[in-house]
């Protein structure tokens, strides 16, 4: 601040002591603007996770449609293991899947009917 504006604040106070020299300003509204603004961010992240795992479901299936080889369900067990119900040919196989290998649990005698709403 210079010697100037130093005066010129000083002249300003002396001629009016009831003004405030600086404007108080009220931060409400740009609070409320930043929080609704950060609201409507995680809604748009919420619908945009909703849309791209429905469309994976969706692209899962339509690829496996008219082909012998089918992958009827699958399961994250962990970040590293899934578990697969896979149709080859009218049989249903039980597989699983890890970093380490891809093992054949069980062959299925009778046909699961699979839930594809989950």
């Amino acid at each position: 601040m210079t010697t100037l504006s130093k005066f010129i604040l000083l002249a300003q106070v002396i001629n009016n002591p009831e003004e405030p020299v600086f404007p108080v300003q009220n931060y409400e509204g740009s609070i409320m603007k930043m929080f609704m603004t950060l609201l409507a961010l995680i809604v748009l992240l919420i619908i945009t996770a909703l849309l791209l795992k429905r469309f994976l479901r969706f692209r899962m299936q339509a690829s496996s449609v008219g082909q012998s080889i089918q992958i009827k369900e699958k399961r994250v067990l962990s970040p590293k293991t899934i578990l697969y119900l896979i149709e080859v040919e009218g049989q249903e196989f039980l597989v699983s899947e890890s970093q380490v290998q891809i093992q054949k649990i069980d062959t299925l005698k009778e046909s699961i009917k699979t839930n594809t709403n989950q």
